[in-house]
């Protein structure tokens, strides 16, 4: 049986601390994480190396059979790197002494209170049912499908000019009818002009000093939200919700570093399972996003366009990681997309071709890299750069060198672009052109895709004796200090290694984490002068030709030496 488990985080970086250190292999921690499901409180414990379900079971305080009952996964044995449910204990009961330093909390869901008379408050006309307090995840449209009244009752009762609710506001709540309907198109037209704002650009000094003030006296909370699949509703693990708890934990580690560059900051973290909801659509219509200031996710397009309409509506900056989500920048003004396109990263090429180069073009005839070919192409037609091309069939390219030393120049610079992503055809096409290279003294650089760093079975030696060029978005330099400060970190507190999406996640969130705390919600005015060294990527928005949204542009670029290093550059950061 599916639990619902909607999972919130709230992370507050002014007030409280991860405490994370370096601790032995079978050292236990009480975990810093609880859920609720079905009002039932459990710690959800990340199991290491070494750790065993009695020693578990110790230190929690729990019983050995209750964990196998409530986790039918052990049955077949407990395994490191296991996330297990174990039941907190109650009142009266031993409790553990090492409290969690964040919470992970469930909100109760939405019922209708039937009102009871009995306990009715009398204001003016109004006859009133009750006072509720709003918390911090509950809209006006949530709290008055709580009580079975109306928006407009509660507006009318509590004298609201629109309908946006803070965290901590003492509502009046009417019985149902007995408020004066609001009358006709002149009131809710007022409503909705009271919600709009007009999103002008601020003058340089304006920005500056927006900054400094921020920065200075951080004297304002910013919400971030964080919407991952997480597969909460299921007992049954997969590998997409295991790639995105490396998301998340990547994502803690930058928190932590936010933390240490901005102290005294006012940054309050929700992190929503977006699996325990039927659809994002419920997820906006529960109200959980209120009072957001960034949204970062949630991950497929699918979920992400309605977020996107409530975002537009609400002035909430959305940042996507996702790449297919690129041509939802045309028509949403709050959409970051980080992910670098094609034609931006075939586009990097051109810093070391000019229009004077030796250029060739080898592709596969009829492979599965048509759009890759066209976009090169057209790169090179938009810049006058002449140039030979040659597309062959590997399976029937026996004879296919003379063809290509036919393509090459014997006294100039070659630049070889290879558009595939096929790494049996790559390999045929370096294996010829090493051929060229060595037997006839052929002066050869090559181009290639991020594809190719993953290639297991192309010789590296081709790579370093061409100068292959690669431009990419993500690349990880192991001997920056950062990157190594980052991996120390990470190891200690998952006892693994991080995955591209912990790199990921820890390149989004201190950057846009960062820019709301120095700037405010307004910071994609600020993003020119907001330049951070990030661990994976690089970051350069931009509002491109007939879009709306926000668009990285920015690449690095990798370069294979004769000498066996790598030189790595950035570009449009």
């Amino acid at each position: 049986m599916k639990h619902r488990l909607p999972i919130v985080v709230l992370l507050f970086l002014l007030f409280t601390g991860f405490g994370y250190s370096q601790q032995t292999p079978v050292k236990i921690e009480i975990s810093k994480e609880k859920v609720t499901i079905k009002g039932e409180v459990f710690y959800l414990h990340s199991v290491e190396k070494q750790q065993t379900l009695y020693s578990i079971a110790k230190k929690y305080g729990a019983e050995i059979g209750t964990i196998i009952k409530d986790n039918p996964s052990l049955a077949s044995g407990l395994k490191e790197g296991d996330r297990i449910y174990i039941r907190a204990a109650k009142a009266g009961e031993k409790k553990s002494t090492q409290e969690p330093d964040h919470t992970v909390i469930t909100p109760e869901p939405s019922k209708r209170v039937e009102p009871d008379n009995s306990a009715k408050l009398s204001s003016g006309n109004i006859n009133l049912q009750t006072e509720h307090i709003v918390r911090w995840y509950e809209s006006l449209y949530s709290i008055a499908k709580k009580y079975g009244v109306t928006e407009d009752e509660i507006i009318k009762a509590n004298s609201l000019s629109n309908r946006r609710v803070e965290t901590r506001m003492v509502l009046k709540i009417p019985v149902a009818g007995s408020t004066p309907q609001i009358s006709g198109k002149m009131e809710s037209d007022t409503l909705a002009k009271s919600e709009e704002r007009v999103a002008e650009t601020p003058t340089e000094q304006q920005r500056a000093k927006r900054g400094r003030e921020i920065f200075s006296g951080y004297d304002k909370k910013y919400v971030a939200s964080l919407v991952l699949p997480l597969n909460g509703s299921s007992v049954v693990k997969n590998e997409t919700a295991e790639s995105f708890m490396e998301f998340y934990q990547g994502f803690l580690v930058a928190l932590d570093d936010i933390k240490r560059d901005f102290p005294g900051s006012n940054l309050e973290i929700r992190v929503f399972d977006i699996d325990s909801y039927s659809s994002s659509e419920q997820m906006v219509s529960d109200g959980v996003l209120q009072g957001s200031n960034i949204i970062i996710g949630p991950m497929f397009n699918n979920q992400l366009e309605p977020v996107l309409k409530y975002a537009a509506h609400s002035e909430i900056a959305v940042v996507s990681p996702n790449p297919s989500s690129e041509h939802l920048t045309m028509d949403n003004p709050n959409l970051f997309q980080v992910t670098t396109p094609l034609v931006y990263i075939q586009n990097g090429i051109f810093t070391k071709i000019t229009r004077f180069s030796e250029v060739a073009v080898i592709f596969e005839d009829g492979g599965a890299d048509t759009n890759l070919v066209s976009i090169t192409r057209n790169l090179l037609k938009e810049r006058n750069v002449n140039y030979r091309q040659l597309s062959y069939d590997i399976l029937r390219g026996r004879s296919i060198l003379p063809k290509m030393t036919e393509l090459l120049k014997s006294d100039k610079i070659n630049h070889v672009i290879v558009a595939s992503n096929s790494e049996a055809f790559v390999s045929d096409v370096l294996r010829n052109l090493n051929l060229i290279q060595t037997m006839n003294g052929y002066n050869i650089s090559v181009y290639g895709t991020p594809r190719w760093r993953s290639f297991e079975n192309v010789d590296i030696n081709y790579y370093h004796g061409m100068n292959l060029t690669v431009s990419m978005q993500y690349y990880v330099d192991y001997s920056n200090e950062s990157v190594r400060r980052f991996l120390s970190r990470f190891r200690a507190l998952y006892n693994s290694e991080p995955s591209q999406y912990a790199f990921q996640a820890y390149d989004i969130a201190y950057y846009f984490l960062s820019a709301l705390i120095r700037y405010g919600e307004d910071f994609k005015y600020d993003l020119d002068n907001h330049k951070k060294e990030l661990l994976q990527s690089d970051f350069n928005f931009i509002l491109r030709d007939g879009e709306k949204g926000y668009t990285n542009s920015a690449l690095r670029q990798v370069t294979y030496k004769p000498d066996f290093s790598i030189d790595v550059k950035g570009l449009n950061r």
